[in-house]
């Protein structure tokens, strides 16, 4: 329906999305480990490589921007959501941050 309507394909809240229960505090800290692992960089790189191929396949006007949700927010039971955890975080010790800074487009 989007092209009938001469709409733009675009992301609104972009990234990678891991939850567990709040009450189940081991699955918590796993998802929090998963989230700072090192390969969460090239998950983030395989995402913004698609995104790169529906842009060059469908071009400008079909494809826009991918806005990635949050750029720095704390890790908790609620979410993992920031590229950062926080303002003072060294970017070497966070990966999606590391994919959104070094992902270059073709």
């Amino acid at each position: 329906k989007a092209g009938k309507r001469n709409l733009q394909l675009v992301v609104y809240e972009g990234g990678t999305h891991l939850l567990a229960p709040a009450n189940k505090l081991d699955m918590v800290a796993k998802v929090a480990e998963i989230n700072k692992d090192q390969r969460m960089k090239n998950v983030y790189f395989h995402l913004l490589n698609q995104w790169d191929l529906l842009y060059q396949e469908f071009g400008a006007d079909k494809v826009g921007v991918l806005n990635q949700y949050n750029d720095i927010s704390r890790y908790s039971k609620h979410g993992y959501w920031g590229l950062l955890q926080s303002s003072y975080q060294s970017p070497e010790t966070a990966p999606k941050y590391q994919a959104i800074r070094d992902w270059k487009m073709k």
